[in-house]
């Protein structure tokens, strides 16, 4: 009867483990996504200021870049469009 027990006991603290370790590599993975969007945005925000400051000024521009800015700004506006009411029902 004692050696159930202690197996189930075994049992309740490896899975308590398992969890834990699951828990940690949720975590590890979420912290190097988050990461990777940060040093996404820093990277194309200071490449785009750069460019934008060296290049000549008489040109009006590339398409790359202003292909970038509208497709930028498109998601700008999506995110940020309120509705103005809040008496809808669903």
């Amino acid at each position: 009867m004692a050696n159930t027990t202690q197996t189930a006991a075994q049992k309740k603290a490896f899975a308590k483990k398992i969890r834990q370790l699951n828990n940690e590599n949720a975590a590890k993975f979420f912290a190097a996504g988050m990461l990777a969007m940060i040093s996404l945005f820093i990277i194309s925000h200071w490449t785009r200021y750069l460019y934008k400051r060296i290049q000549p000024k008489q040109t009006s521009g590339s398409s790359l870049r202003t292909g970038l800015v509208s497709m930028t700004r498109s998601v700008i506006e999506c995110t940020t469009i309120l509705p103005t009411s809040t008496n809808y029902t669903l």
